[in-house]
């Protein structure tokens, strides 16, 4: 998987050359979908089933059969990085969602999610930070798959998929 665009690759040399060994990568094969996910943040405790269910679950039920779509659980000060780096925005945010590779049935892409935001705003919308990161997921993966939120009635399709995806793990979104 190419990994240059959100610089995981970097990421993980600077890692070893400063001897941390706080992050993990894991990768799942999803019928004819490999999605990969490395978490570098300590901010939250991850449920990668969670993660994994929810984004394989958007991708299968756009229509994409292959690909594969990495999943990088980061900090603000890093995804602040890539959001300068590759949309010249100068803050954090929640997720930046990067398609590299799209067709009629096969899709790549990559993710990059902050936990540690997530850490910060879950309390704001009164539900734990675990909800909140996997929201962050669903939300990125359903750009990747075309989804949008940028006019108010895209926002609120959004945001009911969200709530849909949400409720297929048994989490419900009270702040919906």
């Amino acid at each position: 998987m190419s990994y240059e665009l959100i610089g995981i690759r970097e990421s993980l040399q600077k890692l070893k050359k400063e001897k941390k060994a706080s992050f993990k990568v894991s990768i799942f094969l999803m019928t004819s979908f490999l999605i990969e996910i490395l978490n570098e943040q300590k901010h939250v405790e991850i449920d990668e089933s969670q993660i994994l269910a929810a984004c394989h679950k958007i991708i299968i039920d756009a229509g994409y059969q292959t690909g594969r779509l990495g999943v990088f659980l980061t900090d603000n000060a890093t995804i602040r990085e890539i959001n300068i780096r590759h949309l010249g925005h100068d803050y954090a945010t929640d997720v930046i969602s990067f398609v590299l590779e799209k067709s009629e049935n096969h899709l790549e892409g990559e993710l990059a999610v902050s936990a540690e935001m997530a850490k910060e705003r879950a309390a704001e919308f009164d539900w734990n930070e675990k909800s909140e990161l996997l929201l962050y997921a669903i939300h990125g993966a359903l750009h990747l798959v075309g989804y949008d939120d940028q006019t108010s009635e895209d926002s609120r399709l959004m945001r009911q998929k969200e709530s849909d995806y949400l409720a297929a793990l048994g989490i419900k979104q009270t702040n919906f």
